[in-house]
């Protein structure tokens, strides 16, 4: 239990979130849910994950086909082609990305931080 919330798989498959006395909580049904941490929880609908606040509304889009919780107000998300840690606004603050084969990271501003430089045979 967190936060007065624990995680629910109800008979048709969904999950919701019932509070310490066993109440469901109303209207939230997910293929998969999380608990809200920092006010956040992940949750998957159509396929995709996304971030729901305490009422099990969509603060940040399910865009992701995979997500972490939150933790300490970052989480890891990521699409068929990429990785990258958001924020709780679901601001990227770094990347990583494949150039060439090699795995590349990128900061704030898209500014590659690692490796500091590619091989020779890789030219944009």
């Amino acid at each position: 239990m967190v936060n007065d919330h624990a995680v629910l798989t109800r008979a048709d498959g969904m999950k919701t979130w019932i509070n310490g006395q066993g109440k469901q909580a109303e209207g939230i049904a997910y293929a998969d849910l999380g608990l809200p941490v920092d006010g956040l929880a992940f949750a998957k609908t159509n396929n995709n994950y996304g971030f729901v606040d305490v009422q099990g509304n969509f603060a940040i889009a399910p865009l992701f086909s995979a997500v972490s919780p939150f933790d300490s107000g970052v989480a890891v998300v990521s699409t068929p082609v990429m990785s990258m840690m958001i924020d709780k606004t679901g601001k990227p603050l770094a990347r990583i990305d494949k150039e060439c084969g090699i795995a590349v990271l990128y900061g704030a501003g898209s500014a590659r931080q690692w490796p500091v430089a590619m091989p020779d045979n890789c030219k944009p």
